[in-house]
């Protein structure tokens, strides 16, 4: 399961990194650090997307399960 969701980042990351490069490249192909920024944020933000995933399974985990009173 693991191996597997190491994967989907990796193809999600790659597609949105090429997708950023061949925008650079069709608008000049110039290296400015906005440039270089704007590649590194497409790796960067399908992160925060498993950080928000992990974060409501563990709480699901951790929370304990809520008990209503039958009337």
């Amino acid at each position: 399961m693991l191996y597997f969701a190491l994967l989907l980042y990796c193809l999600v990351g790659t597609i949105f990194l090429m997708e950023s490069y061949l925008e650079g490249e069709r608008d000049g192909g110039e290296w400015d650090i906005w440039r270089v920024v704007g590649l590194v944020l497409s790796l960067v933000w399908p992160l925060h997307l498993v950080i928000c995933l992990l974060a409501v399974i563990w709480s699901r985990r951790v929370s304990p399960p809520v008990i209503t009173p039958s009337h």
